[in-house]
């Protein structure tokens, strides 16, 4: 995880608003491969840091890209030296956000998931641009910065841990699983909602698993999580599910003709029957590559889980409507 270097705080010298989305030489001047183009704005309505990156849709906990009068803000420098001025062209008299034309199409897929609870809120913003990275870019991530200790902290990660208030990767197919971290100061009883479901593609279920509670949601169906959390509970609680038809599975590169996805993560598989809905029967029989049954189990949900102990490969079969089908998987 990144802490507190790098981080510099900076104002709007301006009696009027600025806006962070005009473009360099046009407003500001930042060497954007030592400065990242995110600006984060403290909101004391919510208990945490709001972030907004350049030319995105919008931003997390109420920030956009119209920074208001002498309001002070931090940048990151992820260099030893960067370089940050404004001139008059950043100025604008408009409260609203300004996007330019076409923005909003920017990112293909596009979730914001917001954590409320003991008066206070947290959001993160998931989505995808095939110039991304699957790491921290800073054209187009936002680090998490921790809030209020009484507010509900919600980020996701990257591969290599670290915590981001926007992630964005480069291709939905590559990422079935996207680790989010969630941490609470006061015990009691949250809530995760899922914004902005609709810019993603129809055929792509997302779901949220509560690795707590081994409950999976679908959050196309259900787009509010209501439970309880801990302050001691384990930070590593839940899991972003993405699938679709044609996503590879355990990083092959085969596509999915037949409509469900099996794919590993950490000691788990994972069965996605991605066109059955949510009434399926049928069986689902895991075995180790001596062809000795492992586990079986009774489907009861579109997305089914099966947690096993050993480093190995396994072969699943799911046995559904008088079909089988087989995959062969690696639990790391």
């Amino acid at each position: 995880s990144h802490n507190s270097k790098g981080f510099n705080f900076v104002g709007n010298p301006y009696p009027s608003a600025v806006n962070w989305n005009k473009d360099d030489g046009n407003g500001w001047t930042r060497t954007s491969t030592n400065v990242d183009l995110t600006l984060y704005i403290w909101n004391h309505s919510v208990g945490n840091y709001g972030t907004y990156v350049k030319d995105a849709a919008s931003g997390t906990n109420s920030v956009d890209s119209i920074i208001p009068p002498h309001q002070g803000f931090f940048v990151h420098c992820n260099s030893a030296t960067g370089t940050l001025s404004i001139n008059n062209n950043a100025r604008t008299h408009d409260s609203k956000i300004l996007l330019k034309n076409g923005t909003n199409n920017f990112y293909d897929d596009y979730l914001k998931l917001k954590a409320q609870g003991n008066g206070y809120s947290d959001e993160i913003i998931v989505q995808f641009n095939p110039a991304a990275t699957k790491g921290f870019d800073s054209k187009y991530d936002a680090f998490k910065l921790y809030g209020d200790s009484l507010a509900p902290q919600l980020y996701s990660l990257t591969g290599d841990n670290v915590k981001l208030s926007v992630n964005t990767l480069p291709d939905i197919k590559a990422y079935s699983i996207i680790p989010l971290g969630f941490e609470v100061g006061v015990s009691g009883n949250y809530i995760i909602k899922a914004n902005e479901l609709a810019s993603f593609n129809k055929v792509i279920p997302v779901y949220l698993e509560d690795l707590l509670k081994g409950t999976i949601i679908n959050l196309r169906i259900t787009p509010e999580y209501n439970f309880t959390a801990n302050i001691d509970d384990s930070p590593d609680r839940f899991i972003l599910h993405f699938s679709n038809n044609e996503f590879p599975y355990n990083e092959d590169v085969n596509t999915n003709p037949d409509g469900i996805n099996i794919y590993s993560y950490e000691n788990n598989i994972y069965v996605n029957l991605l066109s059955a809905g949510e009434e399926v029967t049928g069986e689902i029989a895991v075995y180790n590559l001596l062809g000795q049954e492992i586990k079986r189990k009774t489907i009861n949900a579109s997305l089914n889980k099966i947690s096993l102990n050993n480093r190995a490969y396994y072969i699943v079969k799911v046995l559904m409507n008088d079909n089988i089908v087989t995959r062969k998987v690696f639990i790391k």
